[in-house]
């Protein structure tokens, strides 16, 4: 699938909604290694794909200085409207993850599902600008849903990616340092915290 085509999708589904919580993947509650991060880490950070704004929010709400990207204004408009009624400051920019550009280095980056929504021929642009954006022994955050089996797959929706494939994508230069699996909707969201090595 091309970006192109997936940017239509999303925007397709924001524009059928009137409400935030019409949307099947809408939680208001912080994922856990989130709540854990923002307690013992502080500084600059980004919410990659941050959709209606609840978790860019949440760690402008624990002090960081948060950057939010999103490329459905939509999205971008519910959660300008979040951060508005919070009283916090956050950096909304309308882009496109693979191609956005920025020097800045960040302390915490987040996705809360926005990779498992990319095509595959993407990801090696996805990696190298996480890469280029995460401070050495930064934090790298990804909730995407899981493979668990040879026999998972998803026709539509998600692309399920197996624990093994993430820590391949990601290597050498993340490691993994936590890893939790929930289910959500009959599916399992897998929760990782990488860090970014410190070049030798």
């Amino acid at each position: 699938m091309r970006m192109d085509s997936n940017k239509k999708r999303f925007e397709a589904m924001y524009g059928s909604v009137h409400d935030e919580r019409e949307l099947r993947w809408h939680r208001e509650e912080a994922p856990p290694m989130l709540e854990k991060a923002v307690q013992t880490g502080s500084g600059a950070a980004l919410d990659i794909g941050c959709g209606t704004g609840v978790q860019a929010v949440f760690m402008a709400r624990h002090g960081y200085s948060v950057t939010a990207l999103d490329f459905v204004p939509k999205a971008l408009e519910f959660a300008k409207k979040r951060a508005g009624v919070t009283g916090v400051k956050i950096n909304f920019q309308e882009a496109d993850v693979t191609v956005w550009n920025t020097d800045q280095q960040f302390d915490l980056i987040l996705d809360s599902g926005c990779l498992h929504s990319l095509p595959q021929n993407v990801l090696p642009a996805y990696k190298a600008n996480i890469l280029k954006w995460l401070k050495p022994n930064g934090n790298y955050l990804l909730l995407h849903f899981g493979k668990r089996s040879l026999f998972s797959f998803s026709l539509v929706g998600p692309r399920l990616r197996s624990r093994k494939k993430i820590r391949q994508l990601f290597g050498p230069e993340l490691v993994l340092k936590e890893f939790d699996a929930q289910d959500r909707g009959g599916r399992a969201l897998f929760h990782y915290r990488f860090v970014r090595r410190r070049s030798s």
